[in-house]
């Protein structure tokens, strides 16, 4: 490598130098390129968990909204059930019994005035009880959605509520308020009649609002926000919600298949629960 007889040992430094420094940089970059090997081996096995966790994420996503959606379909149709057992089955029992009150009362004589008063009481409570089971059964299949709206139906839901329950329940309905949709509305009032009945029986309250009403929209070209809500000054709810609870799963559920947005507020007292939806273009 240099010619012969070079005695100047500088020569030999720098070169040895130079040698040195070589074969530092090549350990080196062997080194670095042995930890790039390492390192794509492991991005590989990460990368192929992720894609197993995903793909098992995904798997349990879809397992648990078909089962949300068995459990819905499954609720509807046991409502549905009741509902007609109660209207052609218990309502015409109950009927049946009216009339043979009346016959009994027919046939007493007039010295039986006690006895009279018994039976018109029995008779008047036979007619009061029919006309609730009607109501529950409306409530359980709200029949007219499409003739005559959502408004009509959650007022007899109101209703219902009212004769059930010692509670001031107010309703309002704004008339602008309308969806033609009959199976988002179907969505909406089960959502404002589990609301309700949790409002009656958990809150505490004395008082219930229930109310329906188009929302103000910022501009022409904003579509029409139709709100649902149900407020109760009450208990209020717990520092953390039971996000689990099967009830608030069905109506964040319901809430999704109506193309609506579920808010729950804490306030001071009480709790307010509103079902949020636009009406689409071919509601209008």
């Amino acid at each position: 490598m240099l010619p012969a007889r070079v005695d100047d040992q500088r020569v030999y430094d720098t070169l040895g130098e130079q040698v040195a420094s070589a074969l530092k940089g090549a350990l080196l970059l062997d080194q670095v390129r042995g930890h790039e090997r390492r390192l794509e081996v492991e991005v590989a096995r990460r990368t192929a968990e992720l894609t197993r966790a995903n793909r098992d994420l995904t798997q349990e996503i879809d397992r648990r909204v078909h089962l949300e959606q068995e459990v819905v379909e499954i609720s509807n149709r046991t409502m549905q059930r009741i509902g007609q057992d109660i209207h052609d089955d218990l309502c015409q029992h109950l009927a049946g019994i009216a009339m043979l009150g009346s016959v009994v009362r027919a046939a007493l004589s007039t010295d039986s005035q006690p006895l009279a008063s018994s039976v018109d009481r029995i008779n008047d409570l036979l007619a009061d009880s029919i006309v609730r089971a009607k109501q529950i059964a409306r409530g359980l299949v709200p029949t007219g959605l499409e003739a005559r709206g959502l408004a009509a139906a959650v007022e007899a839901l109101v209703e219902s509520a009212r004769r059930s329950y010692r509670v001031s329940i107010d309703f309002r309905a704004s008339p602008e308020f309308l969806l033609p949709d009959t199976e988002r509305a179907l969505q909406v009032y089960r959502i404002v009649q589990e609301a309700l009945s949790n409002a009656l029986k958990h809150s505490g309250s004395e008082r219930v609002e229930v109310q329906l009403y188009n929302e103000a929209v910022a501009s022409r070209r904003s579509r029409p926000v139709l709100v649902a809500e149900v407020t109760d000054f009450g208990a209020g709810l717990p520092q953390v919600i039971p996000e689990e609870g099967m009830g608030l799963r069905i109506m964040r559920y319901r809430a999704e298949k109506a193309q609506a947005e579920l808010r729950i507020e804490r306030l001071d007292p009480g709790t307010r629960i509103s079902c949020r939806l636009e009406r689409a273009a071919r509601d209008n």
